[in-house]
């Protein structure tokens, strides 16, 4: 009876408190806690069901918690019909970061000078927040970045990825192998590329673009893109394009495509095979074509060169099947007499053949026609035989 009486006035007591403890020192509670369990032998054990037997609980209150059979984790309940697992796994190993600054501090991701790989050897990253990586990697230029083997990114934002990189310039980028990336923006990639140029570009391999050349691009194999110091009122170099083997461009807004193609003035175009576009806005398409001398610059010289075709077959043998000037003039040439083939007149055939005119009968006569027209009427002859006829601006006479 005394037992009963003195656990019915703990209870009492403990409700008065608003306070429970279970356990041991029951006596002893934390003044801040309503619910207080000791025990160095004991633990608390938390409701245990399934998925299905937790999600059918009526009218969930936030903060209710249990033991969740099926994914062996605690789960707690959020409100809005979401519950939310406590998944307390062992923890894993730590393993430090994979880089170290300059001064080889360890895992110190801010600080200034660069930050070095620890499993990279011979790098130097001395730049303010550079990054080296690999092997003999060197990032020197603030901002700068220099990753694989042997890479140098030495100038402010510089980035150099691959073998043998050397980015040099300013926001630079030289990648792939022994590529060298050598003023502002320049861009140098796929193997032994060499950009000189400003915000310019060369991809492939060998390809090669001058100091002093700006915004330009070069792709393929072995093109320059340099400047025609000779030309006038521009900045010779800039804005050029060149794409396949071996082509030379050193125009202004200029196109070199196709294989050993040379255009050197502003917004030529050279394509195909060794052609040459040396006038302004001048197009030489076809193989080996000739030129005529041209005013180096933006010009409309009338007796220019504006379009050939050349059909050569060597350096030595140069020569155009078809040419027109700036005034017009055009000339075709079937002959085998190398040079370029100047237009004498408006219209200039040269060669020991035939030109055919348009043929037809006098019915088939073109319903307006103009004074010059020739053509071989079929029925207009004695006899209604052929005859060569040309319109005076009145009627069809006989030629």
């Amino acid at each position: 009876m005394k037992w009963i009486f003195f656990s019915f006035l703990m209870m009492a007591a403990s409700y008065l408190q608003a306070q429970v403890k279970i356990g041991d020192n029951p006596l002893s509670i934390s003044p801040g806690s309503i619910l207080e369990l000791e025990s160095t032998s004991k633990a608390f054990t938390l409701p245990r069901m399934s998925t299905a037997q937790m999600e059918a609980i009526p009218t969930p209150l936030a903060g209710m918690m249990l033991f969740n059979t099926d994914s062996n984790c605690i789960y707690f309940y959020k409100g809005n019909n979401h519950w939310a697992g406590l998944n307390i796994n062992e923890p894993s190993e730590i393993k430090p970061w994979p880089y170290h600054t300059n001064n080889l501090t360890v895992d110190t991701t801010g600080n200034r000078k660069g930050i070095i790989s620890l499993t990279g050897i011979n790098l130097e990253a001395s730049g303010d927040f550079s990054h080296a990586e690999g092997r003999d990697a060197v990032a020197s230029g603030d901002f700068s970045w220099a990753i694989g083997d042997a890479d140098t990114a030495i100038n402010y934002g510089s980035f150099s990825l691959g073998v043998g990189n050397k980015s040099t310039g300013a926001y630079a980028i030289a990648g792939g192998l022994k590529n060298i990336a050598a003023y502002q923006s320049a861009v140098a990639l796929g193997q032994e590329n060499k950009d000189s140029g400003w915000a310019s570009l060369a991809v492939g391999l060998r390809n090669v673009i001058h100091n002093g050349v700006q915004y330009s691009s070069s792709v393929g194999l072995e093109n320059l893109a340099t400047r025609n110091l000779a030309l006038q009122f521009t900045t010779p170099g800039s804005a050029t394009f060149s794409a396949g083997l071996k082509n030379f461009n050193s125009g202004y807004g200029s196109i070199a495509l196709g294989g050993n193609c040379f255009s050197t003035s502003t917004y030529s175009f050279a394509g195909n095979f060794n052609t040459i576009a040396n006038t302004s806005a001048m197009a030489a398409f076809g193989h080996y074509n000739d030129t005529i001398p041209a005013f180096q610059g933006e010009s409309y010289v009338p007796g220019e060169t504006l379009f050939v075709i050349g059909n050569g077959t060597s350096n030595a043998l140069r020569r155009n099947s078809f040419t027109m000037l700036r005034n017009g003039f055009t000339s075709i040439n079937t002959t085998s007499l190398p040079g370029p083939a100047i237009p004498r007149a408006e219209l200039d055939v040269r060669g020991t053949g035939a030109m055919i005119v348009p043929v037809g009968t006098t019915a088939q006569r073109p319903a307006a026609p103009v004074e010059g027209m020739i053509r071989l009427c079929t029925d207009c002859g004695t006899n209604g035989s052929s005859v060569l006829q040309g319109y005076d601006g009145t009627e069809w006479v006989n030629l």
